[in-house]
C-alpha cells in the first residue's frame, strides 16, 4: 500500500485532512449517540450524555433520576454526570459522580415529572 497526500487511503477520493475520506471512516464506537441536548425521559436505549448532580438522588434504598433534568453531549458546567439508557434503566458512570454527592431522600420538582430508576456502574 502506497500513501498518496491529499487522497483516501482506500478509495482515492481527495481529501483535505486524515488518511480515510468521510465515506470510507469506520463509525467511531464511543461516539455520544444523542446528536442534540434532551431531557433524560426522551433518551433512547443506548443514548448517553452528561447530567448535572442535581439530577440524581437516592430514595427507598434505590438510585433514581429526575426525567425532567436537561442532558448535554459533553461534561460542561453543571453536567458532569455521565448517564446512559440500557433497556429500563439508567446507567450512571460512578467515576464522574461522588456517592456523597448524591442526594438522599425525594426532591421538590414539578408534579408531572417522572423518576427513572437507575444504578451506579
Amino acid at each position: 500500500m502506497t500513501f498518496q497526500n491529499g487522497k483516501c487511503v482506500n478509495c482515492d477520493t481527495p481529501i483535505s485532512t486524515g488518511i480515510l475520506c468521510r465515506q470510507c471512516t469506520p463509525p467511531d464506537p464511543h461516539r455520544e449517540i444523542i446528536q442534540r441536548d434532551v431531557i433524560i425521559s426522551e433518551m433512547n436505549i443506548g443514548d448517553f450524555g452528561f447530567t448535572a448532580e442535581y439530577a440524581i438522588f437516592r430514595a427507598n434504598g434505590k438510585i433514581m433520576v429526575i426525567g425532567s433534568a436537561k442532558i448535554s453531549l459533553q461534561s460542561i458546567g453543571y453536567q458532569t454526570a455521565r448517564i446512559q439508557r440500557r433497556n429500563d434503566i439508567f446507567e450512571i458512570d460512578s467515576q464522574t459522580i461522588d456517592p456523597d454527592d448524591i442526594f438522599d431522600g425525594w426532591p421538590i420538582v414539578n408534579e408531572e415529572t417522572d423518576y427513572f430508576l437507575a444504578i451506579l456502574v
